[in-house]
């Protein structure tokens, strides 16, 4: 029987990534260092102790693998380790986050190395895959809209990882033009409230991800290409502010007491206040007719969907045969997950907004 290690099992979607993985043929090897509750998770699940900063230790962990998920934290702080020592082992390498892509040392540090299945979460991951469905609609794109966020109650390994994913040279505050990232302005702007029936705030920005996106694309494709993140608090603009202040000063256990302590400060939602949407307007041609193509997802909170995502690519992972190298989820996962993502939230009782339509001018 095939292995899936998942590193983190109990953090916030280890025990729903676990349970995507209850009717699979395969065996789930949990590691984290405090034994987890085991009512949370599925019959084909046992736990192995694991310290992640114990390099023996996380090389025998990943030896036992075929495929080491890792959904551990901070992923902009650990980088590549999991990764190099999942390659050492030779097992496959799952990602929720696209941390191996942050910057070109890191990307030389594990190119050649091992397989890397990189960005298999929501955001990124899922909103590649749902990008390349609108732009694949099209002859050519004249116009190319997308709003990604909302509100959640986030941990502060969660609000790291935000925070210095953005920070990437790979990303800017701007937008794509014929072929080019152009940069603008790194502040907010309002958002039409008709759009999402609140008061929201908007920035753009574009990721690497959405980037590695568009530029697969013949640069008169795509005219322009405008992504905006959205919130409607500003807990994670607080967080930055703070962590920056901080960074520099003390070590990282100094620093993850001081933004803990700060964040049950400033956050006031709760689970009941969570929202998350993704929402994508292009206008164009097919055909030499000119055609709107709207796609939008709504969600209470983005846990479960990351989860089923990356368990998704975790199973994937496990048939492939790729070469040795680095590859994005959204090339692989299918562009129907979300029917299937559908299906699964009924089964769980959860709610999950989906839209897809597309519209010709007469």
């Amino acid at each position: 029987m095939k292995k899936i290690g998942v590193i983190g099992c109990g953090g916030m979607i280890g025990p729903i990534i676990c349970n995507y993985l209850l009717h699979e043929d395969v065996e789930i090897i949990g590691g984290q260092r405090s034994k987890p509750d085991f009512s949370k998770y599925p019959e084909n699940f046992k736990w192995k102790h694991l310290d992640i900063n114990n390099d023996d230790e996380l090389l025998d962990f990943c030896s036992e693998c075929d495929v080491v998920l890792n959904c551990a934290g901070p992923a902009y702080i650990l980088f590549e380790k999991v990764a190099l020592a999942s390659a050492r082992a030779g097992a496959v390498y799952v990602d929720v986050t696209d941390a191996l892509m942050f910057n070109d040392e890191i990307i030389s540090r594990v190119s050649g190395k091992g397989k890397f299945y990189i960005a298999a979460g929501y955001y990124p991951g899922i909103t590649g895959v749902m990008l390349k469905k609108v732009i694949k609609q099209f002859d050519k794109i004249n116009s190319l809209i997308g709003y990604s966020g909302g509100s959640e109650v986030y941990s502060v390994l969660s609000c790291l990882d935000i925070i210095m994913s953005g920070s990437s040279p790979h990303c800017i505050n701007g937008y794509y033009k014929n072929g080019e990232p152009v940069k603008c302005g790194n502040g907010f702007e309002s958002c039409d409230e008709k759009l999402f029936g609140k008061k929201v705030m908007m920035k753009q920005f574009l990721g690497n991800e959405l980037y590695s996106v568009l530029k697969k694309y013949p640069k008169d494709w795509i005219e322009e290409c405008h992504w905006y993140n959205i919130t409607s608090d500003n807990v994670i603009g607080l967080m930055a502010i703070k962590y920056y202040q901080l960074c520099n000063r003390m070590d990282f256990h100094q620093l993850y007491s001081e933004l803990s302590t700060y964040l049950e400060e400033i956050e006031t939602k709760t689970p009941d206040d969570e929202w998350s949407s993704l929402y994508i307007v292009a206008e164009g041609l097919k055909n030499d007719e000119i055609k709107t193509v709207k796609l939008r997802i709504d969600l209470k909170n983005t846990m479960d969907i990351t989860a089923y995502a990356a368990a998704s690519m975790a199973l994937v992972a496990l048939e492939r045969n790729d070469d040795i190298g680095i590859y994005w989820a959204n090339d692989i996962l299918s562009e129907d997950i979300m029917e299937d993502y559908r299906k699964k939230c009924t089964e769980k009782g959860i709610y999950c907004g989906w839209q897809f339509n597309e519209e010709y001018e007469l």
